[in-house]
């Protein structure tokens, strides 16, 4: 089926590189590995993605322990890397694909580590599937905005054809505020070549936002929503949907979880960083501490001016909390690799008021530096910002 100059083909030709972590991976590559090879890569990549995305860890744990002892259909499951985790924590898990090495590869995973609740179906094209079910819960991470939205539509109707009636759809989307921040010509074509990168010579050939006006006509008159919660610089939402009519607004913003206690409860604080830690490089104190930057797009505003340490006594440093008040333009916050000069973690505060957020860190590094950055792309401009507090964490 061939819809705005998309084709299932097409999509089916790009995604058999499946995001893993540590940038695509061929999965037909992969499968031609040795039992060992093959478990040590999965691992890896999904360490290097757990160790990125703190966020994630805790809510893909939250959907564990959700799915538990549960029937779920995951759509667009990709290299499996959650899929995994929830057989492991007791579901029984359809994983549906339009790769079949994508599917191989979960099937390969299952079966060395003796998780036998596992089911998959191939799509050719997944407006046409029928999902059967009844399921408990759908699990779409990613996948549903990789088409046009008029498919993504005819999906979701075959979506709530397989719901039990007391189920939930949850699913993982593009927020409007990344689309608007990165593609000005409103190309879905071009939003997807932002989001995921090219390989091998072939492009994303979808990617889709979404805010709460066209996730209502999404769910239409057969779905309402009880969860929206943001993650990842505001780029990306998770939403859960339920079987009925809609409901009203206030509804709309029920979290699934707080990510940020969360968080905080795993920590350890093992050391802080104050503003006489800091070279001030493009800007000036103004009242209560407040920085003033100079007038730039990118320009570095304070340095950390010492290496930061990553091992005091018998801890190691592997997160680092920040806490920042915005009162005009946009920062970033970010973790400098010296040797290489490139930044390991960064994000953005892009709205006024205080912004609370976990940078994580990678280890075995003999330099990094923190840097708070003028933040404006699309003309110079000035930001006024306060560092409230900046700790040193480890996980417990």
């Amino acid at each position: 089926m061939l819809v705005d100059n998309f084709s299932f083909s097409d999509a089916r030709e790009y995604w058999k590189y499946a995001p893993s972590g540590l940038g695509k991976i061929s999965t037909e590559s992969l499968l031609s590995r040795n039992d060992e090879d093959f478990l040590n890569i999965i691992t890896n990549h999904y360490n290097s993605r757990a160790s990125h995305y703190w966020e994630d860890v805790h809510l893909v744990k939250y959907f564990q322990n959700l799915f538990k002892g549960k029937k779920v259909l995951s759509f667009g499951s990709g290299i499996g890397h959650n899929e995994i985790l929830f057989l492991e924590a007791g579901c029984y898990l359809t994983c549906a694909d339009i790769v079949q090495s994508n599917l191989d590869v979960i099937s390969r995973v299952a079966e060395l580590k003796h998780l036998n609740t596992l089911s998959t179906l191939f799509m050719e094209d997944s407006s046409e599937t029928n999902f059967k079910g009844p399921y408990d819960y759908i699990y779409a991470r990613g996948s549903l905005h990789h088409m046009p939205f008029s498919l993504q539509k005819k999906t979701m109707e075959n979506f709530v054809s397989a719901l039990s009636d007391n189920g939930k759809i949850i699913l993982n989307l593009y927020s409007s505020k990344f689309y608007e921040a990165t593609t000005p010509s409103g190309d879905p074509k071009e939003f997807a070549k932002v989001t995921d990168p090219s390989v091998n010579g072939l492009n994303n050939p979808w990617s889709e936002y979404y805010d709460d006006q066209k996730m209502l006509e999404l769910c239409g008159d057969n779905l309402h929503i009880v969860n929206k919660q943001v993650w990842n610089n505001d780029y990306y939402i998770w939403w859960g949907l339920e079987k009925g009519k809609k409901i009203t607004e206030e509804k709309v913003n029920t979290e699934f979880m707080d990510i940020f206690n969360a968080e905080l409860k795993s920590l350890e604080i093992i050391g802080t960083l104050q503003n006489n830690d800091f070279e001030l490089t493009g800007g000036n104190y103004v009242e209560n501490e407040y920085v003033l930057t100079d007038i730039s797009n990118y320009g570095y505003v304070m340095v950390s001016d010492t290496p930061i340490l990553q091992e005091v006594g018998n801890c190691v440093l592997n997160v680092i909390e920040t806490d920042i008040s915005l009162v005009q333009g946009s920062v970033s916050i970010g973790i400098l690799d010296i040797a290489k000069d490139t930044f390991i973690q960064s994000f953005q505060v892009l709205t006024s008021g205080r912004a609370f957020h976990y940078l994580p860190v990678a280890c075995n590094l003999d330099d990094i530096r923190l840097v708070i950055s003028n933040f404006s792309p699309d003309k110079e401009n000035q930001s006024h910002f306060k560092i409230n507090n900046i700790s040193l964490c480890q996980k417990k």
